[in-house]
C-alpha cells in the first residue's frame, strides 16, 4: 500500500481534531486525528482494514511537517504502532516551533 496525503493544521493549544475521517485509501479506511501543540504535536493515524484482512507487520508510516510560509523545509517523522489501542492505531510526534498554519504530508508504503 501506498499513501500520500498532503493537508493543513494550524499549531495550536486545545483539545485534539480530525484532519480526516473514515477516508478511503487503497483497501483501507483511514482517519487522521492531531494535536499539533507548539512545542511538540502528535497524530494519530488510524487504519481499518477490509473485513477479514489485516494490516501488513511491516507497514512504514511517516508524518511530513514544513510551515506553510516555506519559512522551514518539509522533516519527516516516523509512526509507531499503538499496542495499547483496540483499533490498528499508529503514533507520531512532531514538533512545531510556531502557531501558524502547517502543511502535514502522511506517506505510508
Amino acid at each position: 500500500m501506498l499513501m500520500a496525503l498532503a493537508s493543513p493544521a494550524g499549531a495550536h493549544n486545545g483539545p485534539p481534531f480530525p484532519i480526516m475521517v473514515d477516508r478511503h485509501v487503497g483497501p483501507n479506511v483511514i482517519s487522521l486525528w492531531t494535536h499539533p501543540d507548539v512545542g511538540m504535536g502528535t497524530f494519530w493515524i488510524m487504519m481499518e482494514p477490509p473485513r477479514g484482512t489485516a494490516v501488513s507487520k511491516d507497514l512504514k508510516i511517516e508524518i511530513g511537517v514544513q510551515p506553510v510560509s516555506g519559512r522551514l523545509q518539509e522533516k519527516s517523522y516516523a509512526a509507531r504502532l499503538d499496542s495499547s489501542s483496540a483499533q490498528v492505531q499508529y503514533i507520531v510526534e512532531a514538533p512545531f516551533d510556531a502557531q501558524e498554519l502547517w502543511r502535514i504530508h502522511v506517506a505510508a508504503g
